[in-house]
This record gives structure tokens, sequence and C-alpha cells, in this order.
């Protein structure tokens, strides 16, 4: 694996400057921490010696089932297993890239009893096939490739695909390196709003920081779910100090308004959402995408309400294919 970039460097210089940073009263974060708790999403990965070999089998299974089968998975299983049978089909992700895309396709099933049949899951995942060969084909990108694929399916049926796409964009001014400088990544003319298109451009550049091929595989890699993590700004204090009225490392205020952040700020939020990334990350994993909304936690409906950058953070095992023999590969 790679060495990480964590941008320490910017981390020093805000931690020096630390400009107009209002420490919280301890009883303030007391009360916050009391009512909230890590959110994380896991699934227990078959463990198989060849994770290449099971995919490839489970959906020959898919493809034999009949609608007459007694067979059915859980929502859960079913919808890790489209996302990782779609990963191992055309995701990619053993290649250099300056940008993302990001589409989302929609889909109907039949529930039963909260379980899914197999021949249900391979109508479906026919249809999948169909639309991200065409989405692919249509897509006027440079050195364009699934980066990742996911999946969920609720209760009432709606099946959602969430297509990562990475490509070339010859219309950008720079490339992501090992730079620690923070001007690399922003523009120091820019106007940055938290919940704005200074969230959308953290979300952006914190997606291809790691550009590179992952690790040191020769052939064709992709990522199947393995964990998403929502870590709460409550949890994560900087105790040097942190550009937030009680010193969160994710970014959190109290007031109504959307406020421009300074670009000595990106640099910190990127800096400290980079590295709490890796601090969670376990072995033999990658990030496969980051997300950033804006939240709204009414923690005393008597006080204000606390604005927030809630980070989604999706991490997939690493699966190399030592063959070339499935039909696509994107």
């Amino acid at each position: 694996m790679k060495t990480k970039r964590f941008f320490i460097a910017t981390l020093l210089v805000v931690a020096a400057t630390s400009i107009a940073v209002v420490s919280c009263k301890k009883e303030t974060l007391n009360a916050l921490s009391n009512n909230t708790s890590q959110s994380v999403k896991t699934f227990a990965i078959p463990q198989v010696d060849d994770m290449n070999a099971y995919l490839k089998d489970f959906k020959k299974k898919m493809q034999t089932a009949t609608r007459d089968g007694n067979e059915t998975l859980s929502l859960e299983e079913a919808a890790w297993h489209l996302s990782s049978v779609a990963n191992y089909d055309f995701a990619n992700t053993n290649v250099e890239f300056t940008n993302l895309f990001y589409d989302t396709l929609y889909y109907q099933v039949n529930v039963t009893n909260g379980r899914l049949a197999m021949s249900e899951l391979n109508a479906v995942y026919e249809n999948i096939t169909n639309d991200i060969d065409a989405f692919y084909q249509n897509l006027d990108l440079q050195e364009k490739h699934f980066r990742y694929i996911g999946t969920s399916i609720a209760d009432s049926g709606v099946v959602t695909v969430n297509l990562v796409v990475t490509y070339i964009d010859p219309y950008h001014l720079w490339y992501p390196s090992d730079s620690t400088n923070c001007n690399t990544y922003f523009n120091p003319h820019s106007a940055y709003s938290a919940f704005g298109y200074g969230m959308t451009e953290l979300k952006r550049v914190l997606n291809i920081i790691d550009s590179q091929p992952i690790g040191f595989f020769i052939g064709r890699t992709y990522l199947i779910f393995s964990r998403e993590i929502k870590p709460l700004f409550t949890d994560h204090i900087d105790q040097y100090g942190a550009p937030n009225f009680m010193s969160s490392r994710i970014y959190c205020t109290r007031s109504t308004y959307n406020v421009n952040l300074s670009l000595v700020e990106m640099c910190y939020y990127l800096s400290s959402y980079h590295a709490l990334g890796y601090e969670l990350i376990m072995e033999n994993e990658a990030i496969a995408n980051w997300d950033i909304v804006e939240e709204i936690f009414p923690y005393d409906p008597r006080e204000h309400n606390t604005y927030y950058h809630e980070l989604a953070i999706t991490y997939g095992r690493i699966i190399e294919v030592i063959k070339e023999e499935e039909q696509f590969g994107y």
C-alpha cells in the first residue's frame, strides 16, 4: 500500500496560527457527546480464499436461478452481492485520474418478508448491467473507469446504484501530488461557502488526493464494500485548537448563516478529514469514496442548533484480478 499523505505541514501551520479559535465549555461538549454516537455500517465479507472465483460462481448461480426456486437473501446480503459482482464486472481502481463523475441508477424489485429471491436479484442485475454498459458508452470523458459501484435496497424494494467514475480532466490546471502546498488543491481567490462550494470542493479533492493506483498491483483491481463510517464532530476534538466553536476536527457551527471558509480553514479541514479517514482504516482496505453533506443537530430544542459536515467514508477491500476472463472491466 502506498504511503498516505496527511498534509502535516498544513496542520502545523494552522496549529501555529490558530486564528479565531473559540474554545467550548466542557458542559456543552458533554451535552453533545451524551446525545450522539458514531454511525458505522458494516458487512461480514464471506471468508473465501479467492474472491474473484466466489463472485464469478455467485454470478452463475444468479443466472441459473428459477422463479419457482426457494433461495432468498436478506436485503443486506443482496445489496452487497449486487455491488460486489458489479465491481468485479466493471470496476478498475488501478488507474490514475484527476477528477470524478457521479451518477445514480434506480430500480424496483419485489421484496417478501424482508428478503429477495435469487431470480429477482438476477433480473435486476441484468438491467443494471445493460444500463451501466450504456452509461459508460455514452459518457464523454477521457480515460474513464468505474472506481466503485455501491448499491442499497430499501424495504420498499427500491434499489439504488451509485456510480463513481474516474477520468482525466484536461481542463484542470493542477495535478494531485505529494505536495503539502494547499494552493495545489484550492484557488486562493475563490469563495468557499461552508455548506456550498467549500463542502463540495472538500469532497472532490478528498476523492482525488489518492489518484495513483492502489498498492503495487499490476493487473486490474476493484473494491468490495466492507464498511461505511460517519465520524461525528463531537468525537474528534483537536487538542491544539480548530476553527470551530468546539474545536472539532470536523466543521461545525452554531451560526445560521452559510459563512465562507478561508483558504487556511479549507486546508485545515482537508488535512483533518484526510488524516481521519486513514486513522479509521483497517488492514487490506482502501477508501472507495468520500461524501460530505450538511446536517443539523438539535441537541437541545431550547438552544441553538449545531450545523456540521457529516462525513461518510466508504471503505472497501482491495481485490486484484489476476486473469482477465470476465466480459467487462472498464
